[in-house]
C-alpha cells in the first residue's frame, strides 16, 4: 500500500492495491517521510473508501479515543443489528459525539421531534443507542444525557436505510401511497400530506409494514375503545 499524505500520525491518504485512493487508520502510519511503501498491512486497522474533504477534515480534528469509542460502537451495532455498516459511519458517529459533549459541557440540550416515533418503531436502534452512551461513559468519562439514545439511534436507522433492499423499500412505499390514494377515493376527502395527523397516520403504517414479514401482532390494552370507536365510525372502521 502506498501512504501518500499525512492526516496525522495515525491517518494517513493511501493508494489500494487498484489503486483507489482511501483513508487508511492504524498505529503510526502517518509518522514518517512520504509518500512511502507500507509493506506490513497488519499495521492498518481500517480503510475508508469514498472520502472526501470533510472526512480527512474530521480524521483531523476528531480525538482518537473518541474515534476508537466511534469504532466499537458501529462494531457491535453490526452484530446486533445483523448488518454491515460502511466503515465511514463512524466518522459521522465520531463528529456526533464529539458534539455531543460539547454542547453537554456548554449546558446546551437539543430534543429531537422525531422521538416518539423512533421509539414506537425502532427498539433494536434505541438499544444500540444505550448501549453507546454506556460505553462513551466508560470510555470517555462523560455520561451523555438520555435523550442522545436518539439521536445516536438515527445514525444507524438512516445507514440501514441507504443498505437496505432498495426494491423492498419502494414496495413499502408504493403500499403507503395506494392506501393514501384509496382513503381519499372511499372518504371524499382531500389529505393533507403535511399536516400531523397525516405524518402520525404513515408512521403506524410503518410500524404495521414492519411487522408484517414477522407476523407479529402489537399487543395492546385498548380493545374496549377499539369496539367503541368500532361502533361508532362505521366507515373509517371499514
Amino acid at each position: 500500500m502506498l501512504v501518500k499524505k499525512k492526516i496525522n500520525n495515525n491517518f494517513a491518504i493511501c493508494l489500494d492495491s487498484n489503486g483507489q485512493e482511501i483513508i487508511a487508520y492504524g498505529k503510526g502510519i502517518g509518522f514518517g517521510k512520504m509518500p512511502y511503501q507500507l509493506e506490513d498491512l497488519s499495521l492498518v486497522e481500517r480503510t475508508f473508501y469514498d472520502i472526501d474533504n470533510h472526512m480527512v477534515l474530521l480524521a483531523n480534528q476528531i480525538p482518537e479515543k473518541t474515534f476508537e469509542v466511534a469504532t466499537k460502537i458501529v462494531d457491535i451495532a453490526n452484530l446486533y443489528l445483523n448488518n454491515s455498516f460502511s466503515s465511514n459511519l463512524i466518522f459521522s458517529l465520531a463528529d456526533h459525539i464529539t458534539f455531543a459533549i460539547d454542547r453537554l459541557n456548554k449546558g446546551i440540550f437539543i430534543a429531537n421531534p422525531l422521538g416518539k416515533d423512533i421509539n414506537f418503531l425502532y427498539e433494536k436502534e434505541l438499544q444500540v443507542g444505550r448501549i453507546a452512551l454506556n460505553i462513551v461513559e466508560n470510555e470517555l468519562g462523560v455520561r451523555l444525557p438520555d435523550k442522545e439514545v436518539t439521536n445516536i439511534a438515527i445514525h444507524f436507522i438512516e445507514a440501514e436505510v441507504y443498505s437496505s433492499n432498495t426494491a423492498e423499500f419502494q414496495s413499502k412505499e408504493q403500499v403507503i401511497t395506494e392506501i393514501m390514494d384509496l382513503l381519499e377515493k372511499e372518504m371524499e376527502i382531500s389529505i393533507d400530506k403535511n399536516d400531523a395527523t397525516y405524518i402520525r397516520f404513515v408512521t403506524h403504517l410503518e410500524y404495521l409494514l414492519k411487522r408484517s414479514p414477522s407476523k407479529v401482532e402489537a399487543s395492546s390494552k385498548n380493545m374496549q375503545l377499539f369496539e367503541q370507536s368500532k361502533a361508532e365510525f362505521t366507515e373509517a372502521y371499514q
